[in-house]
């Protein structure tokens, strides 16, 4: 099955049930799964640890993350909120030297291994908008 094209808004609005409302803690989960997945690429994992902070405070680190993409989730990317989170997210990883193709890794990874884990062990599978 597949699903006609989402607005930027009804596309946040059906991702926003699923973080706040649907699979919050299954999403969590996902998240983190995606986060340990990073570390499979030798040259991304190289640049995590280059900051010192997954060593020294990996729990701050992680705190810090978590709350900048629950305001992306919650308020949106076309929000004052949303924006300033992108922005802040952009400016921190600005002075690291990290190419397109692992960018796209990495968001790969946070968008897959979610839905992964909610597919397989959520109390629903997701429906295909949802994907």
């Amino acid at each position: 099955m597949t699903c006609a094209p989402f607005t930027l808004a009804e596309a946040h609005a059906i991702y926003r049930h699923m973080a706040m409302d649907v699979f919050p803690e299954d999403l969590r989960i996902g998240l983190a799964l995606g986060f340990y997945r990073t570390f499979a690429i030798p040259s991304v994992a190289a640049t995590l640890t280059a900051s010192g902070r997954m060593l020294d405070a990996p729990t701050d680190r992680a705190k810090a993350t978590g709350k900048l993409m629950f305001t992306i989730f919650e308020h949106g990317l076309d929000t004052e909120r949303g924006t300033a989170a992108v922005q802040s997210l952009n400016s921190i990883h600005a002075r690291w030297p990290i190419t397109n193709d692992e960018f796209v890794y990495v968001l790969g990874v946070f968008l897959t291994e979610p839905i992964s884990w909610i597919d397989r062990y959520g109390h629903r599978p997701t429906t295909p908008q949802e994907k």
